[in-house]
């Protein structure tokens, strides 16, 4: 398991340092050479999607989503593990929902041959991969769920 989020860590890395490369090229082009990167907007779509996808599953594994406390803390020193499990299996379900949903989706792009606007990629390879992204986020928080523990952190400070 550990193996499977760190590879997805590094995707999402990539993934984000590519988006942070074309960004800064279009930027150049645009205000140097008065040209800017052919379809840079939605190479850099697709790369938004593809970080936020891979880079899920690490948190998911981590459980260290941004949270509001306004009753959490009553709510988890009266019922510990209920609270836990309840708010974990709510997150389970709508992440298996949103997967069911993008898989539908990618299924339906394949079979339109649906393709973007600028660069005529088919579309089908975006939401497939972050189909197959969300579902490996969905896995890892089933395993989270049943292990009952987190997974070790990746070299993370946390401000408390």
């Amino acid at each position: 398991m550990e193996y499977v989020l760190h590879v997805m860590a590094s995707i999402s890395a990539v993934l984000l340092f590519l988006m942070m490369i074309l960004t800064f090229a279009d930027v150049l082009a645009r205000y140097i050479v008065h040209k800017p990167i052919f379809g840079a907007a939605e190479m850099i779509q697709f790369l938004l999607a593809l970080t936020i996808f891979s880079g899920l599953a690490v948190i998911n594994a981590e459980d260290d989503h941004v949270t509001v406390e306004l009753f959490d803390v009553m709510v988890r020193d009266a019922f510990p593990i209920l609270s836990k499990v309840l708010v974990q299996g709510v997150s389970i379900l709508i992440m298996g929902l949103m997967v069911w949903q993008m898989a539908r989706i990618a299924v339906h792009t394949y079979e339109l041959g649906t393709t973007t606007i600028v660069l005529e990629w088919p579309m089908w390879i975006a939401s497939g991969a972050t189909a197959c992204f969300a579902a490996i986020s969905f896995v890892v928080q089933i395993i989270g769920l049943f292990a009952g523990r987190q997974l070790p952190r990746h070299d993370v400070d946390h401000v408390s």
